[in-house]
């Protein structure tokens, strides 16, 4: 039986992404993404997601900056690595494998560019 491990998210950078070379010369790009949400009371809540992607797909992350809204896609996945303490730590992010800039990124952008038009279309 095969299981599903898939996550979705939208939101906006909190950082440039950070692009390098690993030691074992594979390209890694790291980055947060903070996604809001409205809670019943109305008040608005966020979560950070630490994103990570590679090879050609890190590549095309260099021009990711600071503020900008993402289509994130990729697995869900938990890692660990030893400190300098010598003590076990665990992380958790997001492995990307898609990334996407919304061609409209906010409701403000789409209200202001829909323009009704009196004119027919021709088909």
């Amino acid at each position: 039986m095969s299981l599903i491990n898939q996550m979705i998210i939208i939101g906006n950078l909190g950082g440039d992404a950070e692009v390098k070379d690993t030691k074992n010369g594979n390209l890694l790009a790291k980055f947060s993404v903070a996604v809001n949400k409205k809670g019943k009371d109305g008040k608005e809540t966020t979560t950070w997601v630490n994103v990570q992607s590679w090879g050609k797909l890190a590549e095309s992350c260099r021009n990711l900056k600071k503020g900008e809204r993402v289509v994130v896609i990729g697995e869900y996945i938990s890692n660990a690595y030893m400190s300098t303490a010598g003590e076990k730590k665990y992380f958790n992010c997001l492995n990307a494998f898609f990334i996407a800039k919304p061609i409209l990124s906010s409701e403000k952008n789409n209200q202001n560019n829909a323009q009704p038009s009196n004119e027919e279309i021709p088909f």
